[in-house]
């Protein structure tokens, strides 16, 4: 096996193993395994540093390996050795900003109720109880499927 096959897989498993551990941090984080563990503002920089490190140390790797299996290639390959090594790089800054954007974004993904359900009491739409005592009942029980004016009692549409 040639040096320039071997630095191919090497920049392959270092951006496999980026990506898996950045899909498993977007995972622990949507179920909210780290509610706990990321209570304070020095938790969430450190957590922030650590990633944006290891993600600095990946594409360093991905980008010496390129561009030393570039000089050791053929010259009809080097276009394509640049051309991947600029997507292998892509790709573990777009995984790791998508594991940060999840980290800075507080929900959480999955709860009791499942995947996609909101998890803050603000986000839930109002019970159909509760919308004869709100100014606005009229509008909202429109945007639930009833027709209601504001201030009578609510009807359902079925």
């Amino acid at each position: 096996m040639e040096m320039a096959e071997k630095l191919w897989d090497l920049a392959n498993v270092i951006t496999g193993f980026s990506v898996l551990q950045s899909l498993a941090m977007i995972f622990a984080l949507g179920k909210g395994d780290f509610n706990d563990s990321l209570r304070s503002r020095s938790d969430h920089l450190l957590a922030f540093g650590t990633s944006l490190f290891f993600g600095v140390l990946y594409v360093l790797a991905i980008y010496w390996c390129g561009n030393s299996g570039k000089i050791s290639a053929d010259k009809g390959d080097q276009s394509i050795w640049s051309f991947v090594t600029w997507g292998r790089c892509t790709t573990v800054v777009l995984f790791n900003l998508i594991m940060w954007g999840t980290r800075c974004s507080g929900t959480t993904v999955v709860n009791s109720r499942g995947w996609g359900a909101r998890s803050s009491k603000s986000d839930r739409r109002p019970s159909v109880r509760r919308l004869g005592k709100r100014r606005d009942a009229g509008r909202v029980a429109g945007c639930l499927g009833s027709v209601v004016p504001s201030g009578s009692a609510v009807r359902s549409a079925a």
